[in-house]
């Protein structure tokens, strides 16, 4: 009976002898039979009275059903739901990777939570400091428009976390002179070839390890407009569609042993294979002909069709182990200071107030599995 009130109590409580244990057995076998699974096995999935029973990590978790839930409308509720409506569908969009780039974290859901935990953090701090500033497409934080299923990158953005580091590859972010105009993108270099070094040699000394990882990691972003909060102001009221994308470079293992003398013409294609690569925008024959020990601006890794010669992307590079557990501490970065893209902070609070408008083999692809 005691479980019978929990679950809500049948219709009526006044019952009594045989007839009234049977309509309670019936009644609960009727709740029961509401959950999927099995309840006692903590298999059960689903509502049962005002207890609703799911599952996370292997476990079952129980919380109270709410049966007259409220849809608040309050400021802070809508700077929390742009927030969290960003970081999901970012994560969404690039899960291939964000479900296992955070090191000894559980597959899946695991690492969602910490990817959702540590960006809504980063997220929230910057909506914080640049609502309050005056509105300009330099701000870092941007988020989603509501309604809207197309992802909105942001600087800072965590995309791993792990104690392999990287630092090969050289990352110099963007920037721009407000007094002389002179701006710069997102860079990336690699070391210099020291003269008379073999390629052994200079993988030793710039902690090349065959079959090593690099893995650039982001968002491109089209000139497709999916929504604007104001007319007069659509390069920081409107959202534009991004497209997630990867190219993951294997270390080649006869570079790592080689004897062979270095010249000023070796490229990325002698170090690194590209064995796994999204299809849309990318453009990993561009990197891999650029020359060891020069530098390449993010735009590199590939416009997005149609784009021209615009650099719009978010990117960072991801170094992993083959078949371990092994990632490094890598954040996305804007691809230029002015990204014109997203909902800029100053714009948020309209934009959401008008809802919804228009070891062997792993398969994971940060160490070595099939895309």
């Amino acid at each position: 009976m005691i479980l019978l009130r929990c679950l809500g109590g049948p219709p009526g409580n006044q019952l009594a002898g045989t007839a009234g244990r049977i309509s309670q057995m019936f009644y609960f076998l009727t709740l029961f039979i509401m959950a999927k699974g099995n309840m006692f096995q903590g298999m059960a999935r689903g509502k049962v009275g005002d207890v609703v029973f799911s599952r996370l990590d292997g476990q079952q978790i129980s919380r109270v059903r709410n049966r007259n839930p409220k849809n608040p409308r309050t400021n802070s509720q809508l700077y929390q739901r742009a927030i969290m409506a960003t970081i999901m569908r970012a994560y969404s969009a690039g899960k291939t990777i964000f479900d296992h780039s955070f090191q000894l974290a559980s597959v899946g859901a695991g690492n969602q939570r910490v990817f959702m935990s540590e960006n809504a953090k980063l997220l929230r701090s910057l909506i914080a400091t640049e609502s309050k500033l005056p509105v300009n497409s330099a701000t870092r934080g941007r988020v989603v428009a509501p309604g809207i299923a197309s992802p909105v990158g942001f600087d800072g953005m965590v995309i791993s976390k792990g104690t392999y580091p990287q630092s090969y590859f050289g990352v110099a972010p963007a920037t721009f002179d407000e007094q002389g105009g002179d701006e710069t993108y997102l860079t990336f270099s690699t070391p210099a070839i020291t003269a008379g070094q073999t390629r052994a040699q200079y993988a030793a000394a710039h902690g090349l390890i065959a079959n090593d990882y690099y893995t650039f990691v982001g968002f491109f972003v089209s000139n497709q407009i999916l929504f604007t909060a104001d007319e007069d102001d659509i390069l920081n009221s409107s959202q534009s569609f991004e497209q997630f994308f990867f190219i993951r470079c294997r270390v080649k293992a006869d570079f790592v042993n080689s004897t062979t003398v270095m010249t000023e013409n070796d490229t990325l294609a002698d170090i690194f294979e590209v064995d796994a690569a999204t299809t849309v925008g990318t453009a990993p024959a561009d990197v891999m002909a650029v020359k060891i020990g020069a530098s390449f601006e993010a735009g590199t890794l590939g416009l997005y069709p149609g784009q021209g010669n615009e650099r719009l992307i978010y990117a960072g590079i991801i170094r992993s182990r083959l078949d371990q557990d092994l990632r490094s501490n890598t954040e996305l970065m804007r691809g230029q200071v002015y990204m014109n893209t997203g909902i800029a902070p100053y714009w948020l609070l309209e934009a959401w107030r008008r809802g919804t408008q228009k070891l062997g083999d792993s398969d994971l692809i940060l160490e070595g599995g099939d895309f």
